[in-house]
């Protein structure tokens, strides 16, 4: 490991701070309470996700298109939302 490897990682992790979260879409597999969505290749499961609750509320159903936003770790998920477009 090279003598600067810590400050370029100290760099990285400073600029991770500034950036603005990003918005996915994802594709409902399978619905409550065994969520599945389909997000640039990659299966979240139910315990990566958090749901609003309005969204718990209304049935989505497989196909359906969702908005989500990754957390801080980057490990979970937030679904904001169904999405469509026009």
């Amino acid at each position: 490991m090279s003598q600067w490897s810590w400050f370029v990682d100290y760099i990285r992790e400073q600029g991770a701070k500034y950036n603005p979260p990003f918005m996915l879409v994802g594709e409902v597999l399978e619905p409550s309470p065994k969520l599945q969505i389909r997000v640039e290749g990659i299966v979240l499961r139910a315990e990566d996700l958090w749901v609003t609750e309005s969204l718990l509320d209304r049935h989505i159903s497989p196909g359906t298109q969702v908005a989500i936003m990754p957390m801080q770790d980057s490990q979970r998920f937030i679904v904001l939302g169904k999405v469509v477009r026009p």
